[in-house]
């Protein structure tokens, strides 16, 4: 498995299925939720019957894809989440990343 070394600030964690509560928990965030789908919530069944099982479709710990938790370290405070992943375009494979986090001023 891979793992991301701490940055001066940052530790990131790779999310399992196990780890709905976390997802769950920046979605509730409005202001998140703003640049995602116009600040709606996720409901806890929308993570357990959508985000879920498509994690599951790309999480491969091998190579470091999925999603990312992000604490700081000072205070160990969730901040958010990002999402590595590889995607398939018609020319080439590519990775993305996004970010999803609760607080991004931190």
């Amino acid at each position: 498995m891979i793992s991301i070394p701490d940055t001066a600030r940052l530790r990131f964690t790779l999310l399992g299925m196990q780890d709905a509560e976390l997802l769950y928990e920046v979605d509730q965030d409005e202001e998140v939720m703003r640049y995602l789908n116009g600040g709606k919530r996720s409901s806890m069944a929308d993570i357990e019957q959508t985000m879920l099982p498509r994690i599951a479709k790309y999480l491969d710990p091998a190579l470091g894809f999925g999603i990312w938790q992000v604490r700081r370290l000072s205070d160990q405070a969730y901040l958010g989440w990002v999402l590595i992943r590889l995607t398939l375009t018609s020319t080439s494979p590519s990775l993305k990343l996004q970010e999803h986090a609760s607080d991004p001023a931190q």
